[in-house]
C-alpha cells in the first residue's frame, strides 16, 4: 500500500485491525477450518461507510473528525465472516461526482495511465480519471491493494469506477443488502456494491452482505440462493453441458 500511495486510493488505513483479524484467520486455517469462502480475504471500506471508533469522512471537511459509534451490518457481516479489514477508501466528497476528482483528501488516480511514475504523477494527467464516486476502492482492487472492497451505487457510483478501473462492479438490486451505516447520498437509492478482480470473488462477497437486516426496513426477507455455488466449477465440459450457442443465418 506504501508504494502505492501516490494513487491516493486510501484515506486511512486499519493496520492494528488487520493484523488482529489476520493473526484470527491463520490461527482458524492451522486447524483446518474457516468461517466462510472470504476468510483470510482483505477489503476496504469506502468511507461513507461507518466504522466503530475509525473515523468516517465522506471525503468532506465537515465530517474530518467524526468518529462513528457503531459499525455498517455489511463491515460487520464480513468481518464475522474472517475478511480483514484493511482501511477506509477515498471518494468523491458525499458521494456526488462519477470521476473522484472532489474529495478533500485529493483526487484519486487511475492505476492505468501511462503517466505513472514511482514518485508520484504527472500534473496534467486528471483526464485519466478513476471514474466515482467510489473511485478509491475501485483503484484499491485494481491496483492489487486488496482483494475485494466496498462502495456505494446511487446513479453509478460502483459501476463507472469499476469500468474505468477494469474491475468487477457488482450493484445488487435495491433492498438486498442493508444499508445500515451508510451514509445517504439519497436513501430511496443508495446500495453498497462490490468490487473485485473475479465474479468468484464478488459473489462470495454478496452471499455473505445480503439478506434482511432489522436495522434496515428497506430489506427484503427473499430466500438467498448462494451465487458463488453456480461458480464453482472444476470441470469446463461440466460448465459448458448446457450451454447453446445460436448462430444467425440470413438466407440469399
Amino acid at each position: 500500500m506504501t508504494e502505492l500511495k501516490h494513487l491516493n486510493a486510501f484515506v486511512r488505513d486499519t493496520v492494528s485491525v488487520a493484523e488482529k483479524e489476520l493473526s484470527e484467520s491463520v490461527y482458524r486455517k492451522k486447524r483446518g477450518y474457516n468461517l466462510s469462502d472470504v476468510d483470510g480475504l482483505t477489503f476496504a471500506v469506502k468511507d461513507n461507510l461507518c466504522t466503530k471508533d475509525i473515523k468516517t469522512t465522506c471525503s468532506s471537511e465537515f465530517l474530518r473528525n467524526y468518529t462513528p459509534s457503531y459499525t455498517a451490518s455489511v463491515v460487520q457481516s464480513l468481518q464475522s465472516s474472517g475478511a480483514i479489514m484493511m482501511g477506509k477508501t477515498n471518494m468523491d466528497e458525499f458521494g456526488m461526482g462519477s470521476t473522484n476528482l472532489y474529495s478533500c483528501h485529493g483526487p484519486v488516480r487511475n492505476p492505468w495511465s501511462s503517466s505513472h511514475t514511482v514518485t508520484g504523477i504527472d500534473s496534467n494527467d486528471d483526464r485519466v480519471v478513476s471514474g466515482g464516486s467510489s473511485g478509491g476502492s475501485a483503484v484499491a482492487v485494481a491496483s492489487g491493494m486488496v482483494d475485494f472492497a466496498l462502495g456505494s451505487d446511487t446513479g453509478g457510483s460502483v459501476r463507472i469506477p469499476a469500468s474505468f478501473c477494469g474491475t468487477v462492479g457488482l450493484k445488487p438490486t435495491y433492498g438486498r443488502v442493508s444499508r445500515y451505516g451508510l451514509i445517504p447520498l439519497a436513501g430511496s437509492m443508495d446500495t453498497i456494491g462490490v468490487f473485485s478482480l473475479s465474479t468468484l470473488t464478488a459473489a462470495s462477497v454478496f452471499d455473505i452482505i445480503n439478506g434482511w437486516d432489522m436495522k434496515d426496513s428497506t430489506t427484503n426477507r427473499m430466500k438467498h440462493k448462494p451465487c458463488s455455488k453456480g461458480l464453482q466449477v472444476h470441470d469446463v465440459k461440466q460448465l459448458l453441458a448446457d450451454i447453446k450457442i445460436g448462430l444467425h443465418h440470413t438466407s440469399t
